[in-house]
């Protein structure tokens, strides 16, 4: 798509929120702030002031999640 070009429904953010990031994990922000105290989920980046996740981090942790999950009920 060009710049100039209306952005699709289908268009995701590179930056998530961490109501962005509880809202796919289906969870509460304050689990996801846990979480993270725990080291169980990334880190978010400084965007200036603000806290953001990186999309496909987000994703990628998600993938690795289920790909376990796979795993230990495939036994």
């Amino acid at each position: 798509s060009t710049p100039t070009e209306p952005l699709g429904a289908d268009h995701q953010p590179d930056a998530l929120t961490i109501l962005d990031v509880s809202r796919r994990l289906q969870c509460s922000p304050n689990s996801v702030r846990r979480m993270i105290q725990r080291g169980e989920f990334p880190s978010p980046f400084a965007f200036g002031r603000l806290k953001r996740f990186a999309r496909l981090t987000v994703e990628q942790w998600i993938a690795d999640r289920q790909a376990e999950k796979g795993v230990s009920h495939g036994r």
